[in-house]
């Protein structure tokens, strides 16, 4: 067993275990940077880097191995991309990237051959990905909070009860309490097409480069408040 070969075989290890934490924090609370509502993509990316490792340690290498691992990196890097565009970051995201951007390097200095493959399979993830997020195009970007501010971008649809209890019960209680402090942002649902229920929230720091947070449907006046203060301190 060549060297590069057990590399790849221990960061597919390393990849599904990244995966699984990654999958066990966004039971938690949902990856503002993958969106609301997104299929699972961590918890898919651990059974996918679980079974490519078995399959690598039984069968050695192989075209299902290789395959597997490029079109993963495909995923990888589609998902990157709307993160960038979507202005949002998550550091597990990034990590998650790197791992598969490492794994797939080993895969084409084991086999050149693999590079060509890449080439053929990126179309099909980026594909994958643009259907799974509901439109190929996208989201639109948005708007960064002012320095200090926490950003609270709401999406919502016209006909939404609870679109409209949050907007005239709970969000005029909270600007009332953090005024200055929070700048919120209303949004047509269709500008994230990873939205699966209305109204969701998308909280951000006002530190560029932290974590932010996703609230899917209509948060109670105490929740949202918890959200907005823990925030605060991180900015």
């Amino acid at each position: 067993m060549s060297r590069p070969w057990k590399a790849l075989v221990a960061s597919l290890a390393l990849q599904a275990a990244l995966c699984g934490v990654t999958a066990t924090v966004e039971w938690f609370q949902a990856c503002a940077a993958c969106g609301a509502g997104r299929v699972p993509v961590a918890l898919a990316g651990f059974v996918l880097y679980a079974a490519l490792f078995g399959v690598a340690l039984s069968r050695g290498p192989s075209i299902l191995v290789f395959g597997g691992v490029l079109f993963a990196f495909g995923v990888h890097a589609s998902l990157m991309a709307q993160m960038l565009l979507a202005r949002t970051v998550c550091g597990l995201c990034i990590a998650a990237t790197a791992g598969s951007l490492g794994i797939a390097g080993l895969s084409i200095a084991i086999d050149r051959a693999n590079l060509g493959r890449l080439a053929l399979l990126l179309p099909w993830a980026a594909l994958l990905v643009a259907a799974g997020s509901g439109a190929a195009r996208p989201a639109a970007p948005v708007v960064p909070a002012e320095e200090g501010a926490v950003s609270v971008v709401i999406f919502t649809e016209p006909d939404c009860p609870y679109c409209d209890e949050l907007r005239n019960r709970v969000m005029p209680e909270i600007e009332k309490e953090f005024g200055a402090r929070i700048r919120i942002t209303y949004r047509p649902a269709a500008d994230l097409p990873a939205v699966r229920r209305t109204p969701t929230l998308i909280l951000t720091p006002g530190r560029p480069g932290a974590q932010g947070r996703v609230i899917e449907g209509l948060p109670t006046l105490e929740r949202l408040r918890g959200a907005i203060r823990d925030l605060e301190i991180r900015s």
